[in-house]
């Protein structure tokens, strides 16, 4: 019977969410509705695409003078959009006023505080550990999620205990219903009797229950991932609880949401409220944590310019599995069902958006041998666009999207691939964040191309073959030197044991218990 109730009380909660966000952005919601029912493959358009396209409405701002209110929110120009809606006539502020609502709602989300960490002042042997995350396998397959897993998992009898708790209302704010059953390692939801809405109300109901959890759970360290969000609550309750924090910086929420724009809107984004005040509150969040974990030497540096403490950092980079080996079990399966036991297979593992640079990779097919077929596994919101793509280039037959795989059949499909394929565009983001895709390639003996990105230069180690951003044609070169000449590309056991799990578990460990000892 309670199993009934809590099912109940889960639909409840995720009608309210979707009430609130179809209240809010109704075009939107609808937009995510449609994906979720029908597949990106079967919508037209998308959010990024959209986005993009909001050049036309720059170049027509700067013919009129005027600029369109929803160009102003699409950019994070906050501050213009009320100075053009206070000069709206009364019909004009009656038909934008749920606009208005919005922008309110998208400001508020900055006025959060973000607290200053410390060690703690009563000292433990082994540490007991929150770890709060935005969201986790199996509902979310990202390497976000993935590194996750691996890093819960790399903590086993290291540490006294591990409580993993995710963000308020999920996995019910992504569509799905939670079940125990498929938890990859023990997760906390933070879900509500009742939904609430308004920012603020969401936030002091989830600092309420992270500390009862904590208080419950004895936990003597935080640690939490981007974005700033998650920084200003965490914060909060340590300082509630008198805890040190730990903040992992796993990406550049400003700076990828700064990729979705085409180069002629960029400075006008980069130099909006949005922008900057979210790039301003993440550095705060580094600046005031106990201690910062960070995926790269290049984040490292870059903080460190930024005036971030070097004795706070941390390197912690993704990682792969002790002895990784290829499934060439499974990927004879699949080679199999797909019909392309005799070709070769380039392609990558990846979420389908514009900054993974995908149209690039689909461009250089017809340049490419017959003999050789793309397979991308993953989806987002560019499949609909590069299925489209595929049929205007007359290759279709040639590209197979694969869609999103189990997490306990992934390694099949990456042992499928005689060249993995990284082509990111080049963006801010790109060149600063390492992604987990390319070491798991390597780790399996795969040749890898990729961008010549700062970036992946690094989580590389330079064995791969490197192509400029967003040149199809020196792509499909790249691609045919590595299927010629594959051994020439492939990463040293000996640099690729240094990048583990368990290393990363070990580096955990030991910081938690110094930020555990009374300083």
């Amino acid at each position: 019977m309670k199993s009934v109730f809590r099912w109940l009380n889960y639909v409840v909660v995720a009608a309210a969410f979707s009430v609130e966000k179809f209240i809010m952005e109704p075009e939107r919601f609808a937009h995510q509705v449609k994906q979720r029912i029908f597949g990106y493959q079967a919508v037209k358009g998308s959010r990024s695409k959209d986005i993009a396209g909001s050049h036309y409405a720059l170049g027509w701002s700067k013919l009129t003078g005027v600029k369109p209110l929803q160009f102003l929110i699409e950019t994070g120009n906050y501050q213009e959009f009320d100075s053009a809606y206070s000069k709206l006539s009364l019909v004009g502020k009656i038909i934008y006023f749920r606009k208005f609502i919005l922008v309110r709602a998208k400001r508020k989300q900055f006025d959060f505080k973000i607290y200053k960490g410390t060690n703690s002042i009563n000292g433990v042997r082994k540490p007991n550990v929150l770890y709060f995350v935005n969201n986790s396998l199996p509902y979310t397959q990202s390497g976000y999620t993935v590194r996750t897993a691996a890093s819960v998992d790399s903590l086993r009898d290291k540490i006294n205990s591990l409580t993993v708790v995710s963000r308020l209302g999920y996995p019910l704010v992504v569509g799905e219903i939670p079940d125990a059953r498929k938890h990859v390692h023990k997760l906390t939801l933070l879900v509500p009797k009742i939904w609430p809405f308004g920012e603020q109300k969401k936030y002091d109901l989830a600092k309420k229950m992270l500390i009862e959890i904590c208080r419950e759970q004895n936990i003597s360290v935080i640690q939490t991932t981007t974005d700033f969000k998650n920084a200003a609550l965490i914060s909060d309750v340590a300082g509630e609880l008198g805890i040190p924090w730990i903040y992992e910086i796993r990406g550049e929420p400003h700076n990828t949401w700064l990729s979705k724009f085409s180069d002629s809107v960029v400075s006008e984004a980069k130099k909006s409220f949005y922008y900057r005040g979210s790039l301003n509150l993440e550095l705060e969040a580094a600046k005031k944590a106990s201690a910062v974990l960070v995926l790269s030497k290049l984040s490292q540096k870059k903080l460190i310019e930024l005036g971030v403490s070097e004795s706070k950092l941390t390197i912690v980079p993704n990682a792969i599995e002790r002895d990784m080996k290829p499934d060439r079990r499974n990927a004879f399966k699949i080679r199999q069902k797909l019909g392309f036991q005799h070709k070769k297979i380039i392609g990558t593992v990846s979420s389908l958006v514009a900054y993974e640079g995908l149209e690039t990779l689909v461009r250089a097919i017809p340049l490419l041998d017959e003999d050789i077929q793309l397979v991308l596994v993953g989806d987002g919101e560019e499949r609909g666009r590069l299925s489209a793509l595929c049929r205007s280039l007359g290759v279709s037959d040639r590209v197979y999207f694969a869609g999103k795989q189990p997490r306990s059949e992934i390694q099949g499909w990456y042992s499928i691939f005689d060249v993995f394929v990284v082509p990111r565009t080049n963006s801010t983001v790109t060149r600063n964040v390492t992604p987990l895709k390319l070491l798991n390639a390597l780790a399996l003996g795969t040749p890898v191309v990729c961008s010549d990105l700062p970036a992946l230069r690094e989580v590389t180690g330079g064995y791969a073959k490197f192509v400029p951003p967003n040149s199809h044609s020196e792509l499909a070169d790249g691609i045919r030197e590595a299927i010629e000449a594959p051994a020439e590309l492939l990463a040293k056991r000996s640099w690729l044991d240094e990048k583990t799990w368990e290393a990363n578990g070990r580096k955990l460990a030991k910081l938690y218990e110094e930020l555990s000892t009374p300083s």
